[in-house]
């Protein structure tokens, strides 16, 4: 990760790569809204970068609407992070070696020479993280006193942000 990183991009690749695994959202030629899981790489240079296959659904829907989501979640440590932004597909072998994995090859069994094998570029322009405390103990005593209180339960110490990247 390069050093001159905003604040905000920080915080929101400390998330990401933190949970690994999130749902992608496109939508289809005709509007509709698709999700798939997919796999953030460990290189952040303030897009997230994944590995996919050019004759994929999530391809095609980029050709009508290069608007995506990213949606990240660890209900274990109460983390939660979506993420909103521009997909576009790069043809870049040297990027796709790089980033490449052995345990790749269950999906790519051709190697990183796949010429299958994209790398799928999310550049983000706004996120919103939800970073509470994951004490189990500290959130049933928040959720009994805004029980007996009457009042929303109100997680205290945790961290709700949202951040325009735009014009990070």
């Amino acid at each position: 990760m390069t050093a001159n990183l905003s604040k905000e991009l920080t915080k929101i690749w400390d998330i990401a790569k933190s949970i690994d695994i999130c749902m992608m959202n496109s939508r289809d030629e005709v509007g509709s809204i698709r999700s798939r899981p997919m796999s953030v790489q460990k290189k952040f240079d303030g897009s997230f970068l994944f590995l996919t296959e050019l004759k994929s659904g999530k391809v095609s829907d980029l050709l009508h609407d290069h608007k995506v989501g990213l949606s990240f979640a660890e209900p274990k440590t109460q983390t939660y992070l979506s993420v909103s932004g521009r997909a576009e597909v790069l043809r870049d072998e040297a990027l796709v070696k790089e980033l490449w994995n052995p345990l790749y090859a269950a999906w790519f069994p051709n190697g990183p020479e796949d010429p299958n094998i994209a790398v799928l570029k999310v550049v983000p322009d706004k996120a919103e993280y939800w970073d509470a405390p994951a004490n189990p103990v500290i959130m049933l005593l928040g959720l009994a006193k805004a029980a007996v209180s009457g009042r929303p339960y109100a997680d205290e110490g945790a961290e709700h942000e949202k951040v325009n990247l735009q014009n990070s």
